[in-house]
């Protein structure tokens, strides 16, 4: 995975306010419909992938797992394990860098 272009492209959504980070927010962010894609962090507890897998999948939210540590460096925050991002130009990027690293 190009790890410092998706680094840089979830940073640059967090300076844009794109992006909420921490648990309760991201849940609540998937329940009311604004979250349209959600990043976990591999490292994550069986429980809170369990949590985010069927809340995405209820809700048709897109989530995808990163590399251990991906996150919370992008982030600059200590032990950030979920992320939630909203429809917007940045979240589309996201999406095809992490598409292009699947094919």
């Amino acid at each position: 995975m190009n790890n410092k272009a998706l680094a840089g492209l979830i940073g640059l959504s967090r300076k844009a306010r794109h992006l909420e980070m921490g648990e309760d927010r991201c849940l609540m962010m998937i329940r009311d419909g604004r979250a349209s894609l959600v990043l976990i962090d591999e490292a994550i507890s069986e429980n809170g992938k369990k949590r985010y897998t069927n809340a995405c999948t209820f809700h048709n939210v897109s989530l995808e797992s990163l590399p251990a540590n991906l996150l919370s460096n992008a982030l600059g925050r200590t032990r950030c394990m979920v992320a939630a991002l909203g429809a917007n130009h940045l979240t589309d990027k996201i999406k095809a860098v992490l598409q292009t690293e699947m094919s």
